[in-house]
């Protein structure tokens, strides 16, 4: 299977290509490969995201006699901070995207603050097994939205050096 990238930061193209690496999908260029059924993007603000669906969303398909399921998934990859201003455009156009497109959103925050001295007390001995590096946790989500086909307009929080 392909994936389209689309306006990756440096910062995170190579998280990306790792975790699909790791579930068995190759990461193209839109340039290379127009249509793809799986397409990740990254929009720092509602605008950018909505000029972005509007270029890979596929025609809308007859709702008569006409398999309704979503011919495509794309995944908005959020910055770090935006997740609640950025949910509403987010539902909004998970609904008027649908059935034909399926769009979920990563959001990629920062791991979580180191304890207070006087919280030290209470941390545990050994990391929290959730914890995982950036692209193996990318690679779980990613492989998540792919194969749970009822989950639309939801936003997962990714927590991760």
């Amino acid at each position: 299977m392909k994936a389209v990238l689309a306006n990756l930061p440096d910062e995170l193209s190579g998280a990306v290509t790792e975790a699909l690496a790791q579930i068995g999908v190759e990461g193209v260029s839109a340039k290379t490969t127009p249509t793809a059924p799986l397409w990740i993007f990254y929009a720092p603000d509602a605008e950018t995201a909505k000029a972005e669906l509007a270029r890979i969303a596929p025609p809308p398909a007859a709702k008569v006699g006409q398999d309704l399921r979503a011919q495509v998934l794309a995944i908005w990859l959020m910055p770090a901070g935006r997740a609640t201003t950025l949910a509403g455009t987010l539902q909004t156009e998970a609904l008027a995207h649908a059935p034909d497109l399926r769009l979920n959103a990563l959001h990629m925050g920062p791991r979580r603050l180191e304890p207070a001295p006087w919280q030290s007390a209470w941390e545990p001995s050994q990391p929290h097994p959730a914890q995982l590096e950036r692209a193996e946790s990318l690679a779980h989500a990613l492989s998540f939205l792919s194969e749970a086909t009822s989950v639309m307009g939801q936003i997962l929080h990714l927590n991760s050096p």
